[in-house]
C-alpha cells in the first residue's frame, strides 16, 4: 500500500473479517457488500487467500471490477 501511494496512486483498504481464509457466512456477506460498494471499472487488489475463500463472490464482480490477485 505504501509503495502504491508513493507512486501517486489513491489507495483505499477494505479489510475482511478475521475469520478469513475460513470465513463465516456473515464474513462472506460483509465481503459481498464491500465489493458491491466499489465503483465499476475500479482496479482492486484481492489477496489470494481471501479470493480462494469467496470464488462465487469474486466471480459476481469480475465483469465490472478490474481485479488483481496478490499471491504473497
Amino acid at each position: 500500500m505504501a509503495g502504491l501511494t508513493s507512486l501517486g496512486w489513491v489507495v483505499q483498504v477494505r479489510g475482511l473479517d478475521a475469520t478469513f481464509p475460513a470465513p463465516t457466512a456473515t464474513a462472506l456477506a460483509d465481503a459481498q457488500h464491500a465489493l458491491a460498494a466499489i465503483a465499476d471499472d475500479t482496479r482492486v487488489l484481492i489477496d489470494g487467500l481471501a479470493l480462494g475463500a469467496m470464488p462465487q463472490i469474486a466471480a459476481a464482480h469480475r465483469q465490472r471490477l478490474r481485479s488483481t490477485i496478490s499471491r504473497r
